[in-house]
């Protein structure tokens, strides 16, 4: 199997990835590129737009502000957990995961400005603060749900916490191995 990005051609993928990042996705042309030089950064990027179109729907249908906010910290901690996963795979060449980290990065760059768009919209400012309540009064399900609540907060930031590590690595070109903590 190749390597998503050789040395050569990092440049070029580089290119793509900052491209993607501003415009959100790439012009024929680019995909055309991909599709034959790198088929599987190409299934990567239809993925990411069919991901974004999927991800501005559900910010659309979302019925107030707190559940924007969900919604962000849901795919955050998605992406993260992702990364971790990959950092944390003892068979994959350090090369090979910053790739992916790169590719995450991107990918999480592009949802923050989607959400940041969002949040500036009238119909951000239409919605309520937070979702109507039904009544439901705090019992033993609602403790199990703020002890999984508190649980995912720590899952969180120890992701973030290697996510950050290894972003610094990558930009300080060391090939160190990097502290893989965070465990599912």
């Amino acid at each position: 199997m190749e390597e998503f990005i050789q040395g050569g051609d990092r440049a070029v993928y580089q290119g793509f990835f900052q491209k993607l990042e501003r415009e959100k996705h790439l012009p024929e042309q680019d995909k055309a590129y991909l599709k034959e030089k790198n088929p599987e950064l190409y299934e990567m990027v239809e993925s990411l737009e069919q991901e974004l179109v999927i991800y501005k729907e559900k910010l659309k249908n979302c019925s107030s502000k707190e559940e924007v906010q969900e919604l962000k910290e849901s795919y955050e901690d998605g992406l993260l957990l992702g990364i971790s996963l990959v950092e944390s795979n003892p068979v994959l060449p350090l090369e090979k995961k910053l790739e992916y980290t790169m590719f995450k990065d991107t990918k999480l760059s592009i949802m923050e400005e989607v959400i940041e768009e969002f949040v500036k919209s009238a119909g951000y400012e239409e919605l309520p603060d937070k979702a109507e309540n039904m009544g439901e009064t705090k019992g033993e399900e609602n403790e199990d749900q703020d002890e999984e609540l508190e649980l995912q907060k720590i899952k969180r930031a120890k992701a973030v916490s290697s996510y950050a590590y290894s972003r610094r690595a990558e930009e300080a070109g060391t090939q160190e191995t990097l502290p893989f903590d965070v465990k599912g």
